[in-house]
């Protein structure tokens, strides 16, 4: 192969890394709107349906929805350090304290949101 077209294939895949890690970002972040959303409405079932008959259910649903939210992030973040695993291979550097931060920090969101349906 000539030097050009060594340039061109190693610039395409210096591109396909790229496009690689800001599809990562932009799943990372679908990841978090999503547990967002799964927390708030379990907060708002919980809170603001509070005369849904059996009294149990309301209460009930918004609990599931703010364990559903929770168990969304681990599984979306464990995909999430995969990707980065993948792009750390390629050679592709990527901070992981980032995703493990927001990680920690929505699991703790959601505890907190248990907490609040289950004792207000």
């Amino acid at each position: 192969m000539n030097d050009q077209a060594t340039s061109v294939a190693q610039s395409s895949t210096d591109w396909a890394k790229e496009r690689t890690r800001l599809a990562k970002e932009r799943t990372f972040a679908a990841v978090i709107r999503t547990v967002l959303s799964f927390i708030g409405f379990g907060i708002a079932v919980a809170k603001l349906l509070p005369d849904l008959q059996p009294a149990w259910l309301a209460q009930s649903l918004g609990v599931l929805l703010i364990l559903g939210g929770g168990l969304i992030a681990l599984l979306g973040f464990r995909t999430t350090h995969e990707v980065i695993a993948k792009l750390h291979e390629e050679g592709v550097k990527e901070p992981r304290w980032f995703v493990t931060s927001t990680k920690v920090l929505l699991l703790l969101t959601a505890i907190l949101a248990l907490l609040i349906v289950a004792l207000l």
